[in-house]
């Protein structure tokens, strides 16, 4: 497909899509580009519209020009060239995300499409915990109640902690409009990231050659012990240039793993509060139950509380 991706993973966030990303890219006959691109959503070339100036409140900016979406495809020597962006998968973005694959992929009936879905109660809990390191000043039930007035405000959706947990609606949009698509529940990635991968590499036309650590896991949600310890850790690995020494040193893998140890002494993952689980359990019935129909996959545990 020359300078477009063959298949896409296409969310959603927080679900294990950045672990799934870094296996698959781990295997020599598969490509992804080390950054999300974010394209196909925020670009209207019939208007001339740039979607992003819209929002004021971003975690990272958009690729919004066709030219520069393919350049991260040109000359790729990888036979199987993917993409992982979780923002298709949002119920605000599925739509025009959908309309302008099919509008702007040289072969959409031929791309394939990867979708990881996780407890919605923890999902958005676990992005709330994320959001921590961006914009997030709120509790989450204050930021729950704050989304309106911030959608309002510009905000992107990666802060409709609840509205992005409901997934019947853009998982059927998919369905309908392409017929090569590849479910998994996040659970399955954690439980068995060799059999996922297995299927994975059958469904991608690559070789069956595991490659790389499944025990990492990439981008977890968790928050700082302290003030201190957090700026120390931001100092040593997230942002220092002593992080570019480290992973030239070392394999990325090693890097990893090092990374993960440290977020174990300074960090912690907090628990959803009983009360919280509850009430969301409830908002989320009616969504799940029409969600396992069209997957074909019993979800009954994620409704209990």
């Amino acid at each position: 497909m020359n300078d477009f991706p063959d298949f896409i993973i296409a969310g959603a966030a927080k679900c294990g899509t950045t672990s799934l990303s870094r296996y698959l890219d781990a295997h020599p006959e598969i490509y992804l580009p080390s950054r999300e691109l974010n394209f196909f959503p925020f670009w209207n070339e019939q208007s001339g519209k740039n979607v992003q100036s819209d929002y004021k409140v971003l975690n990272h900016p958009f690729i919004t020009r066709l030219d520069i979406y393919k350049k991260y495809y040109k000359n790729v020597k990888a036979p199987v060239k993917g993409e992982k962006s979780v923002s298709y998968f949002y119920p605000s973005f599925s739509k025009a995300t959908i309309k302008n694959i099919i509008r702007i992929h040289p072969d959409p009936g031929k791309l394939k499409l990867i979708i990881l879905l996780r407890n919605p109660v923890d999902r958005a809990f676990s992005q709330y915990i994320h959001n921590r390191d961006f914009h997030e000043k709120l509790s989450f039930d204050e930021a729950v109640e704050a989304w309106p007035q911030r959608e309002k405000e510009g905000w992107i959706p990666a802060y409709d902690y609840l509205g992005a947990g409901l997934y019947a609606e853009p998982m059927a949009s998919y369905m309908q409009h392409f017929s090569q698509i590849k479910v998994y529940l996040f659970e399955d990635l954690k439980n068995n990231p060799e059999k996922v991968l297995g299927d994975l590499y059958t469904y991608l036309g690559v070789s069956e050659m595991l490659t790389g650590n499944y025990t990492i896991r990439y981008n977890v949600s968790k928050i700082p012990r302290n003030k201190l310890i957090h700026y120390l850790y931001q100092g040593l690995i997230a942002y220092n240039p002593l992080k570019y020494v480290l992973k030239y040193m070392m394999t990325d893998e090693r890097f990893q793993a090092l990374k993960l140890k440290l977020v174990s002494y300074t960090h912690y993952k907090p628990e959803v509060p009983d009360e919280t689980r509850r009430r969301l359990v409830q908002y989320y019935k009616k969504d799940i139950t029409a969600l396992q129909k069209l997957i074909n996959r019993d979800l009954s545990h994620w409704m209990e509380p």
